[in-house]
């Protein structure tokens, strides 16, 4: 995801979003993730979906968690200690992590 050409640590306004479908909402996360699209709840729930479908990461090893009521990041366990994941890492970051996923 953060080695994406088109991610970017913040949403960028003059990129096109792709409108809700309530009938293939799976098709919209999927959307959401490829393109990197969106502000930190549409990333950390596109980027849940993709971790519960697509790896061997089980549901109850993720959580997304709201901070402020103002931003959203995804938890995820390992060996028993919850480790943050934001939207706005940097791609060193994302290296880091990448075997871990």
């Amino acid at each position: 995801y953060f080695l994406n050409p088109q991610y970017q640590p913040k949403a960028d306004p003059d990129r096109d979003f792709p409108e809700y479908d309530l009938n293939n909402p799976k098709e919209w996360l999927e959307k959401l993730f490829n393109e990197a699209l969106g502000v930190c709840r549409h990333r950390t729930a596109a980027l849940y979906h993709k971790l519960t479908t697509d790896s061997n990461i089980n549901k109850e090893d993720v959580r997304i968690v709201r901070i402020n009521d103002n931003h959203e990041r995804l938890e995820i366990r390992h060996k028993n200690n919850w480790i943050p994941l934001s939207d706005h890492w940097s791609v060193k970051s994302a290296h880091y992590f990448h075997g871990f996923f």
